[in-house]
């Protein structure tokens, strides 16, 4: 106080800013502008990662039990969306083994995890579909349909 300045701290990496009094808001607004950009553009970042885009069904388990995403054409049937739960239920089942969650509940499985795939959207931003056919059915695809484990 008696220097008339403030240090300003980032809490995730540290850094460190002596700014003057008279400026501290201006400061904080701007380091509270650049926090929000670069948070955003971190899980942006994490979120375009653990998408992957496929076009047939052989290429979904691996990566599903890797925690990603699903990015593939699809026929959008209720018929195929069942179906794709059900056989992603079973191949989760069959391959995986009961794990005890470390956390506090302590239940079997980890947290009711049922590795179950399940369509979440329909993306805005829409790959060429010219001609595709849908990764489950074979059919002619309607749109890319994102899809994701449950929980």
């Amino acid at each position: 106080m008696a220097r008339k300045s403030c240090c300003l701290v980032r809490r995730l990496e540290g850094a460190r800013k002596d700014v003057p009094q008279s400026d501290v808001l201006s400061a904080v607004t701007a380091e509270l502008g650049k926090i929000h950009s670069d948070m955003l553009a971190k899980a942006t970042k994490e979120r375009d990662d653990g998408i992957k885009q496929v076009t047939h069904w052989s290429e979904v388990m691996p990566l599903l039990k890797q925690k990603k995403l699903i990015l593939a054409p699809w026929c959008e049937t209720a018929e195929s969306e069942i179906q794709i739960k059900h056989r992603t239920k079973e191949a989760m089942e069959d391959g995986a083994a009961l794990v005890r969650c470390t956390g506090h509940c302590g239940r079997w499985p980890q947290h009711g995890q049922t590795g179950a795939m399940k369509s979440l959207c329909i993306p805005s931003d829409q790959p060429m579909l010219a001609g595709s056919q849908c990764f489950f059915t074979g059919a002619p695809a309607k749109r890319w349909g994102l899809f994701g484990r449950s929980y």
